[in-house]
């Protein structure tokens, strides 16, 4: 893959899930420990990133890796360079809305700059889009070549960034099993459920969850069917290879309900005596929340919920607090966008009409919002800003002057079941300069990087 230097290709690696990746800086033994204990997987797939090299700086091509697995291995081994590839396609929601804040970041810098400001690029941190000294910046890439010429690979990394540096060693220690004797074991049992409505990225968060707790000699236990299947006693012991190739699965494999604890206290409590669970990972949306609210107001009643609870954010709707982001989001957004992509383009030849887009959201326009910056609707309507008639006459008055251009048609993204009265409102307004039609996007797929 592309990536000048191997910036993304660990995280290429991370979210595809695979077998091994080599870039700059790779060791070659590793790698064949990682071959090595694969060998009864049916497919392994290897990431070489453009730039790769090994300790001494050799370089690493995808050719010379091919004939090694060949060679030491007998695989059967295909290769494909993807080249320029990679730049083609059209950009995603999150790219998308990226350039927009960045862009606007961009021009409020402009304007309150002087002559004598310095040079800064536009850049993210923290999810909050910052200025940097532009020499910083410059400094900053010198370095890192530096390092990586001395061979300093730890402070190449390093300096690479935090977020870059934590991806880089969580895809180790999920690809990597250490052989079992060399693992101490911890006599703690992790139960890991899913709760509340499926999303998009929950099977990668149970993926995450087994192996790292399995490479901390933990042993994992996975329950199906939410809360209720917990009730019943559907807990199963998951090993290391059962969640391979969860990472880009959709939906939720364990089985995923709405239904809270309150009911089955007693019976859960029984279960975790049972299969002696010393802590539990939930992973979901509010319905997580409140469970895990449930299961803890009861430890007074039942000394064996008296253990170590996490709970996971795992929503579509992206409106759970203490999290920037919820799992599943970024998946329902990327569909809200390819579905108005496909609506615009099917109308391409259509003069003279409004579409209509109704989101997911869970009271929250999170959904509405950004698929609307991301689609480049014309109008948002969500659920913290109240609409009333004056509102919907400015948006009339805007898509009244747009009909007047050579795009003729609007689109108009709306959260929560209030989609007839605003269709309705919108081609009654028009009084014949158009249409309005209300198609529904829906807001899940296989999970998105």
């Amino acid at each position: 893959v592309g990536g000048r230097l191997w910036l993304q290709e660990e995280i290429r690696s991370l979210v595809c899930g695979i077998d091994a990746s080599l870039g700059p800086m790779a060791e070659l033994t590793a790698f064949w420990d990682q071959m090595n204990r694969a060998r009864k997987k049916r497919l392994n797939i290897i990431i070489v990133a453009e730039g790769a090299i090994d300790t001494q700086n050799k370089p690493i091509t995808s050719e010379q890796i091919k004939e090694l697995v060949v060679t030491q291995l007998g695989y059967d081994t295909r290769v494909t360079i993807l080249g320029h590839v990679q730049r083609g396609g059209t950009p995603s929601a999150f790219d998308r809305i990226l350039a927009s804040r960045m862009g606007v970041e961009a021009v409020v810098a402009l304007l309150q700059a002087t002559p004598e400001t310095p040079a800064c690029v536009v850049s993210l941190s923290g999810n909050q889009a910052v200025r940097l000294p532009l020499l910083e910046c410059v400094q900053m890439t010198q370095d890192v070549q530096k390092a990586m010429d001395e061979r300093r690979f730890k402070d190449a990394v390093r300096l690479r960034g935090r977020s870059f540096e934590s991806n880089l060693n969580t895809y180790k220690r999920l690809a990597i099993k250490m052989p079992d004797d060399r693992i101490p074991k911890s006599n703690c049992n992790v139960a890991v459920i899913n709760v509340g409505a499926p999303a998009a990225g929950m099977n990668a968060a149970v993926r995450s969850a087994v192996r790292v707790g399995i490479s901390e000699g933990h042993k994992m236990f996975a329950i199906y069917d939410g809360f209720e299947g917990f009730a019943k006693g559907q807990i199963k012991e998951i090993g290391w290879a059962d969640v391979g190739g969860w990472t880009g699965q959709g939906g939720s494999i364990l089985g995923t309900k709405r239904t809270l604890p309150g009911k089955s206290l007693e019976a859960i409590a029984e279960q975790m005596r049972t299969h002696s669970i010393n802590a539990l990972l939930i992973i979901g949306g509010f319905e997580a929340y409140l469970g895990l609210l449930e299961l803890s107001a009861a430890r007074d009643k039942f000394e064996e919920l008296c253990v170590p609870m996490v709970m996971v954010p795992a929503t579509v709707s992206n409106n759970v607090p203490g999290s920037d982001f919820s799992i599943g989001a970024d998946t329902a957004l990327n569909t809200i966008t390819d579905t108005c992509d496909r609506i615009k383009q099917s109308a391409s030849g259509t003069k003279r009409r409004v579409f209509i887009i109704e989101t997911m959201g869970g009271y929250c326009g999170y959904l509405a919002n950004m698929g609307a910056l991301a689609a480049g609707a014309d109008a948002a309507y969500i659920f913290e800003e109240p609409f009333d008639i004056r509102d919907l006459q400015a948006n009339v008055e805007h898509l009244t002057e747009k009909m007047k251009t050579t795009i003729q048609r609007g689109l108009v993204l709306r959260y929560g079941r209030r989609l007839l009265y605003v269709l309705k409102s919108l081609a009654s307004a028009g009084k014949g300069a158009w249409s309005a039609t209300g198609p529904a996007a829906v807001a899940g797929s296989h999970p998105e990087p």
